[in-house]
């Protein structure tokens, strides 16, 4: 995931991350793959959060960033992501209804601000499973 992201250039400016081990080895993996120093901002909150849970600390703690990565779980961080990318890539988002895995990412575009965050639909760019990205190297 870290090379797909560098890739296309997309470094989030601020990062909300459950407080779980899961998660904090996620990003700890993904910050070192990647190169990036910054730390997530923990929130306990995030733990096992529904949707609107995770919508509300977007709105909340998103307020001066550019690019925000969300890590949580299932299944809030899908069903943000279903909600958030709601226009776009067609195909994509067929592939995220069907399944998001364990470290599936969503690459939301949204017009406005983060306070604004869920108000009009996203625009899902794309949608990454890490079996894609390993069938992609295999061949």
């Amino acid at each position: 995931m870290a090379g797909w992201l560098a890739e296309r250039n997309l470094r989030p400016d601020l990062v909300l991350s459950s407080t779980s081990t899961r998660t904090r080895e996620t990003w700890a993996r993904l910050a070192e793959a990647a190169g990036w120093k910054h730390e997530p901002v923990w929130l306990e909150s995030l733990y096992l959060a529904t949707a609107d849970t995770m919508l509300t600390a977007l709105r909340r703690e998103g307020r001066q960033a550019h690019t925000v990565m969300m890590i949580g779980h299932s299944p809030g961080i899908e069903g943000l992501a279903r909600r958030l990318g709601a226009a776009g890539d067609t195909a994509a988002r067929r592939r995220m209804l069907l399944k998001f895995p364990t470290a599936g990412l969503a690459w939301i575009e949204l017009e406005g601000t983060w306070t604004d965050a869920g108000s009009s639909p996203g625009r899902l760019e794309a949608f990454v499973t890490p079996r894609e990205l390993d069938a992609s190297t295999a061949s």
